[in-house]
């Protein structure tokens, strides 16, 4: 099942339609399904699709001609340097449209080291060519992002447009698992995010966690070594990094607290942090208003959160097919990482809800009365000051009032002068008491899991966004 990426497509349909030379710039994480979107945008149109995957300059050049002649029907080409190619484009786009893609494009631009100039050669002269456009997609983030966005590379401003293709969200993903439940939905997501292809694995009808053991805690698992193949393709020192992502994953999440255990010098993680962070891994997050803490690093992606929480640190034992310890430990944790993901879920609920928010994170610091550490889970604020904060229950009960009292309490911690709004998430959703107290207070807003698959920005009670 193919679920369409309208807003991209109309993106791309809008440029090919330009009366000038588009150069347009698509990259995101593997997997993603960027090829496929750029598949479905070359339906019906004129289209050169060039996938580079050898670091052969003669085979590329090969497989490139070989894509032209099949695509354009120009008969058998031999291409001596990128440039031939650009040459017979630029002549098949004379009198027609022309879509040319160059998917993994960092291999070629690695392969072929003149190509990136070629193309800012051929731009400069030819930007008034409203027949062609072309496209550079990639999944090495910070290729895309260093090699073609920075001032010193060849193609620098050039680009007419950027699409950066994000993993489907919880409402899309419920399109291509529509037999699952919510909570079904949600443990799906919570392990391997919005990934289509990491999506439809989960199809065999078992019980989801029986499936999660099947996908990632067996050898023969097609998802056991997803997440550090990706890695292998992005970093050298694989080892360096897996250890790194462990101490993440698993809760230590200050760099000197992750050198003090990997045994890695200060220098060497942060350098490492950085490098992830360029990859979109993993964020540093600093709590919202208080200066005074230092900030935590979580893993963002989530099948790189759960491979590196139950897979990695057993890796020697689930090669040799020695699963009882592995599931043992996934079966005592596995509710505790749901609570996480379910947290990240409703941040990102209440941070595209319809508020000029300009700040947006968590909250922790210390209780001035009795020096304890308090957490909020969410919180938000709008541009006049208005704070939103939310707190997110994956337990088996009803929340209830002491859970608002509690959020209420803290919330005068974090921010004590200007105007607050609740949120409150539950995988269970509320008791009698709270649903009433919600309907008599328009700062009180309850989301249960249904909510949080609804398309539509959630009911705010008929007080303005601003």
């Amino acid at each position: 099942m193919l679920i369409k990426r309208t807003n991209e497509l109309e993106i791309l349909d809008a440029a090919y339609q330009s009366d000038r030379l588009e150069l347009i710039m698509v990259y995101g994480r593997r997997r993603v399904g960027k090829t496929t979107l750029l598949v479905q945008f070359c339906e019906n149109k004129k289209a050169i699709f060039h996938v580079s995957t050898s670091t052969n300059p003669h085979r590329i050049l090969q497989d490139l001609a070989r894509d032209i002649s099949s695509e354009i029907e120009v008969g058998k080409l031999q291409l001596e340097t990128f440039q031939d190619a650009l040459d017979i484009i630029d002549t098949l786009s004379k009198n027609q449209r022309i879509v040319v893609v160059l998917d993994e494009f960092p291999i070629m631009a690695k392969t072929l080291e003149s190509c990136m100039g070629d193309l800012q050669r051929y731009i400069d002269f030819h930007k008034d060519n409203k027949n062609l456009t072309i496209v550079l997609c990639g999944s090495s983030l910070s290729f895309m992002k260093q090699q073609i966005e920075d001032y010193q590379s060849p193609l620098y401003g050039r680009k007419t447009a950027k699409l950066y293709i994000q993993p489907f969200t919880l409402y899309q993903s419920r399109e291509l698992l529509p037999h699952l439940s919510l909570e079904e939905l949600l443990q799906v997501y919570a392990v391997c995010g919005g990934i289509a292809q990491y999506l439809l694995a989960f199809s065999s009808g078992e019980p989801i966690k029986e499936q999660i053991k099947a996908l990632f805690l067996q050898p023969q698992g097609i998802l056991s070594t997803e997440a550090i193949q990706l890695l292998q393709m992005e970093v050298k020192d694989v080892g360096t990094y897996r250890e790194i992502m462990e101490q993440v994953a698993n809760g230590v999440n200050q760099s000197n607290k992750i050198a003090d255990k990997t045994h890695k010098s200060p220098a060497v993680v942060s350098a490492a942090l950085a490098n992830l962070e360029t990859l979109e891994l993993v964020r540093k997050e600093n709590p919202i208003g208080n200066t005074t803490r230092r900030g935590h690093w979580m893993i963002t992606d989530s099948l790189f959160a759960f491979y590196f929480r139950f897979v990695s640190p057993f890796i020697g034992l689930l090669d040799r097919g020695a699963t009882t310890g592995p599931y043992a430990y996934f079966e005592k944790h596995y509710n505790q990482y749901l609570g996480y993901a379910f947290e990240n879920v409703c941040a990102n609920h209440l941070f595209t809800q319809p508020y000029p928010f300009v700040k947006a994170g968590k909250w922790w610091g210390p209780n001035p009365v009795n020096r304890q550490e308090k957490e909020i889970d969410i919180m938000a604020v709008e541009l006049n000051g208005t704070t939103h904060f939310g707190e997110c229950k994956w337990t088996r009960e009803p929340i209830d009032l002491a859970i608002l009292d509690t959020l209420i309490a803290r919330s005068y911690l974090a921010e004590p002068n200007n105007a607050h709004e609740y949120w409150l998430y539950a995988k269970q959703g509320f008791s009698k008491t709270l649903l009433d107290k919600s309907k008599q207070d328009q700062t009180i807003h309850l989301v249960s899991l249904q909510d949080l698959i609804s398309p539509f920005p959630f009911e705010n009670k008929g007080r303005p966004s601003a």
